[in-house]
């Protein structure tokens, strides 16, 4: 069958020179590329035709910008410059072309996938040869050829097959969760092969959609990008729920809990780009389009931390029965030194800390490790001071543990540790008193029920965290 002939008739849109320079051009088009008989015209070569329009435009723009622009200024500085009139008028014979050829390449994924991703090829490097050019003249935008059904809606369907085979490709490698190496950013987030090739793909997707002008049709892909995301996040918590997660955990469970924290952190940068507040603004007025699928995945990540720090902790107050149990009411020197149960204890909490340094980012580990600090200063207190009689020596050996062990494992990694521990500490300053003013505060606490002068007592001895009730106890 023959195809349909290009139109050899002046565009209205062209400057009669420029229609006749193009001319032979089209009928050189028309003969390689849209006559039947042609070697050329083969559907599964788009890259022939398109590259060959490119090499035109590339062999032209120098005559056409040092020779044929000057006379045109000459004559009104309104004139649309010759190079992108040019190229409007090549457009012509590849829309037609495509248009052509579509309807025989939708149902075939290869070629129809190849020649989309040809047309996206073709579409950037004419934004580098012209960046102006689809402001000017918006009908050489080819993407458009594929806005109208049924060859969008193919092509939503192939990114969400290919997506999906990506995701399950990503996630199956023996790398996959291997720590990628590079820029601070990276070592900071902790960034693994499976999570970084994950948000190069939706990156992909966004710089596909980009070229289409029509907003609806960019939704359409931001709208693909979530369910992505989505069937990522259920994804990544069936891995997690397979995995070894007693304590300590995996090196994948951390790089699960690093992903999700890695995508929030993109997600949230995404979000006030230009293009995403775009779409925001038509599509979702109220939140940008990204801010529910981040509460999802900031709601699993919360989940995971919890349960991280609810692990530790359990093993933790395992570990803190034996330095309970130390019988502190009868110690009858202390050495200078760590008794032998704070030593094993603190010899847990450090091993631990260790390791969860090395297997969280940055902002996940600090957050933890804050928390960590509050909840074993809870513990120090409750089960082991208010549970326990103290003498001297026992005060002292207790203060010593804290102060110049459990502070120093800390002081590693927080400025100012003593700022979590200051309940604990005002605790042991108290067990600590010289026995005089013991007494002394301990009749000011049993005699004052309105904890008037209780309270400034406390607050002379510079201890205001600790409730009179709590200190007369």
């Amino acid at each position: 069958m023959q195809c349909k002939r290009l139109s050899q008739t002046p565009d209205s849109d062209l400057l009669l020179p420029i229609e006749v320079m193009i001319t032979p051009l089209k009928k050189r088009f028309q003969y390689h590329f849209m006559e039947t008989k042609s070697k050329l015209n083969r559907l599964e070569k788009p890259e022939w035709y398109l590259s060959q329009t490119l090499v035109w435009i590339r062999q032209n723009e120098t005559f056409l910008s040092q020779t044929i622009d000057p006379l045109l200024r000459s004559h009104s500085s309104q004139l649309v410059p010759s190079k992108l009139q040019l190229i409007s008028g090549l457009i012509e014979c590849l829309t037609a072309k495509l248009k052509h050829d579509l309807p025989s390449l939708v149902f075939d994924d290869k070629l129809f996938t190849h020649t989309v991703d040809e047309v996206l090829v073709f579409s950037r490097e004419l934004l580098d040869i012209e960046p102006n050019i689809y402001q000017v003249f918006p009908n050489c935008n080819l993407m458009n050829v594929f806005s109208c059904e049924p060859f969008f809606t193919r092509i939503i369907t192939l990114e969400k097959k290919k997506s999906t085979e990506f995701v399950e490709l990503i996630v199956s490698s023996k790398s996959a969760w291997n720590e990628m190496c590079g820029h601070e950013g990276i070592d900071e987030l902790r960034i693994c092969e499976c999570g970084d090739n994950f948000v190069l793909m939706l990156q992909s997707i966004t710089n596909r959609c980009s070229l289409f002008t029509d907003n609806s049709l960019k939704y359409s892909f931001v709208r693909l990008q979530l369910d992505i995301l989505d069937d990522f996040r259920l994804r990544l918590i069936q891995l997690i729920h397979t995995s070894d997660q007693s304590w300590p955990h995996s090196q994948q469970y951390f790089a699960i809990i690093n992903t999700f924290n890695y995508l929030i952190v993109v997600l949230n940068e995404w979000k006030i780009l230009p293009f995403f507040v775009q779409i925001s603004e038509t599509y979702s007025p109220n939140e940008t389009v990204f801010d529910p699928i981040i509460g999802l995945f900031q709601h699993v990540l919360n989940e995971f931390i919890l349960q991280i720090k609810t692990l530790f902790l359990s093993e933790f107050r395992d570990k803190l029965q034996a330095y309970q149990s130390t019988k502190w009411f009868c110690l009858k020197s202390i050495d200078n030194c760590l008794s032998p149960n704070a030593s094993q204890l603190l010899h847990f909490i450090s091993t631990n800390l260790v390791s969860l340094q090395k297997s969280l980012s940055n902002t996940l580990f600090d957050t933890i490790l804050h928390e960590m600090a509050d909840q074993i200063n809870r513990s120090l207190l409750e089960d082991v001071i208010l549970k326990n009689s103290f003498n001297e020596f026992g005060a002292k050996q207790m203060d010593y543990d804290i102060s110049v062990g459990l502070l120093s494992v800390f002081r590693l990694y927080i400025t100012r540790p003593q700022l979590h521990f200051a309940t604990l500490n005002e605790a042991l300053k108290l067990l600590n008193l010289e026995r005089g003013t013991h007494l002394l505060l301990k009749d000011i606490l049993v005699d004052d029920r309105n904890n008037t002068d209780a309270k400034v007592a406390l607050k002379e001895m510079h201890i205001s965290s600790i409730s009179p009730h709590l200190a007369l106890n």
